[in-house]
């Protein structure tokens, strides 16, 4: 029964916001509303985008594809990584230290973590260090397994780089 009324509940709130909210999107898209405007343009321009440029289908089609494949890298990596902490007996700090390796604002501290494993602020310092040194090792040998050339790699790499810089 309790199911039952949370279901309707939700139809009837999908109901109420359909109205409001699609005329909310529909001036959005048709640019008389810009409530975030100053949020957007700050991402424009830390992304390197220009507004003004259209985007055609084939500069989309890289861009998804592009992001995909990043994307994809980075997931791989990050699985190999956790299968070698696994390995080695250190996927409790590595599960713990994952919200420091991406700079997630809600990261514990280095000490908090250390004390909850029962290790120094140094030690899980130094392993923080070894684990991003081996993401960054995992991300450049899958990125070699698919070029022929040194020279390609390198180009690959900083092509990424750059990417990232944005």
């Amino acid at each position: 029964m309790n199911a039952f009324v949370q279901c309707a509940a939700y139809l009837v709130v999908l109901i109420a916001l359909a109205k409001p909210l699609g005329t909310y999107m529909a001036n959005v898209y048709e640019g008389r509303y810009r409530f975030l405007a100053p949020l957007e343009n700050l991402v424009y321009r830390v992304a390197g985008v220009k507004p003004e440029d259209d985007m055609d289908w084939k500069r989309y089609l890289w861009g998804v594809l592009w992001f995909n494949f990043i994307g994809f890298g980075a997931v791989y990596a990050l699985q190999r990584l956790q299968e070698e902490c696994a390995r080695e007996r250190h996927l409790a700090l590595c599960r713990e230290l994952e919200t420091v390796m991406f700079a997630d604002e809600t990261a514990s501290p280095y000490r908090a973590i250390g004390a909850k494993l029962g290790m120094s602020e140094g030690a899980v310092k130094t392993g923080a260090h070894r684990i991003r040194a081996r993401l960054r090792d995992l991300i450049c040998e899958e990125v070699r397994q698919t070029v022929a050339s040194h020279e390609d790699w390198t180009g690959e790499i900083r092509y990424l780089i750059q990417l990232f810089e944005r």
